[in-house]
């Protein structure tokens, strides 16, 4: 009988340190995290684009801000459920990681997307931010380790992927900067190719939409779950649905009074339009609509920059 009390005592004291260390590193992990809400990776806070028309844009936003922006992009792919920040879709070839769900592709896939996670990765090595091991396990191609969903599913709970994923939760500002890097990369492919009747015309839009209380969320979010549009046609009626097509396609009588309500709008019609091209994208249709709605609500200044995730 005191021999199994003994075991049982054992078990308690490792059970109990295996614990405390665990505590230990999530604690650790988030006091890095306050650590770096003073200096958060910058990205630049101008774009120039030199062109026939030249064209300047500010990223002039705060901490909180930003982390705004975020949460809601967070929202918005993942109902705000922590353990969506490290997913596979049913149907999808590929696993979904971080705020933006960026894509992780494995070799076996056939998607026609970029593999955006891993660029993702290099964007917080660029920022010195120090990698879970799961990911350092896989320098340096950082190569998505799972090439399917079974073997997802497997290995979803395992502590390493549950370290990636306390990493993944803590890190929403480097992850918002990256957003702000691909709208940076983004604009000038965007505007590549245009008329300059049709880049005075972007050149607008924009300026007006980031003017209102929305700021850049509409134009960040749509440019994550639906890319920039620039390798498509560049009007909505040949199949476009990207980013130049939405602001292409804004009414010019509703930009003047509500230029994000324009936006919307021509979202909307943009993404109808994909549909009637592409049937098999219809039972998406609703759930996109619903997030383009929130770009008629956000308020860029409403949030404090603390997560509750």
């Amino acid at each position: 009988m005191k021999a199994n009390t003994d075991k049982f005592t054992q078990f308690c004291f490792v059970f109990l340190g295996i614990t405390f260390s665990f505590l230990s590193c999530i604690s650790s992990i988030k006091d890095d995290f306050r650590r770096r809400e003073s200096s958060s990776p910058i990205i630049e806070d101008q774009i120039i684009i030199d062109d026939d028309v030249e064209f300047s844009y500010r990223f002039d936003l705060g901490y909180s801000q930003k982390n705004h922006i975020a949460k809601q992009i967070f929202k918005n792919e993942t109902g705000g459920n922590r353990s969506k920040l490290i997913h596979w879709n049913s149907g999808e070839d590929f696993p979904s990681l971080g705020i933006g769900h960026f894509i992780w592709i494995p070799r076996s896939s056939n998607a026609g997307f970029g593999d955006s996670f891993k660029e993702v990765v290099q964007f917080y090595k660029k920022n010195d931010v120090e990698l879970p091991n799961f990911l350092k396990g896989l320098a340096p191609n950082y190569d998505c380790p799972w090439q399917n969903s079974n073997d997802f599913w497997i290995q979803r709970y395992d502590p390493k992927v549950l370290e990636l994923e306390t990493f993944l939760a803590t890190t929403f500002d480097v992850q918002t900067s990256y957003l702000f890097s691909k709208l940076k990369e983004s604009l000038p492919k965007i505007l590549n190719g245009l008329s300059n009747e049709e880049k005075i015309f972007i050149d607008r839009n924009i300026k007006s939409i980031i003017s209102t209380q929305a700021s850049w969320y509409p134009i960040i979010d749509y440019l994550n779950f639906k890319g920039s549009g620039h390798g498509q046609y560049v009007t909505t009626e040949k199949g476009g649905w990207g980013l130049r097509q939405v602001l292409l396609g804004m009414q010019p009588s509703i930009s003047n009074t509500d230029p994000v309500g324009a936006f919307m709008d021509s979202a909307i019609k943009t993404l109808t339009k994909r549909v009637e091209l592409r049937n098999y994208d219809r039972r998406w249709l609703d759930g996109w609509i619903k997030r383009i709605e929130t770009y008629g609500t956000f308020n860029i200044d409403e949030a404090s920059s603390r997560f509750s995730n």
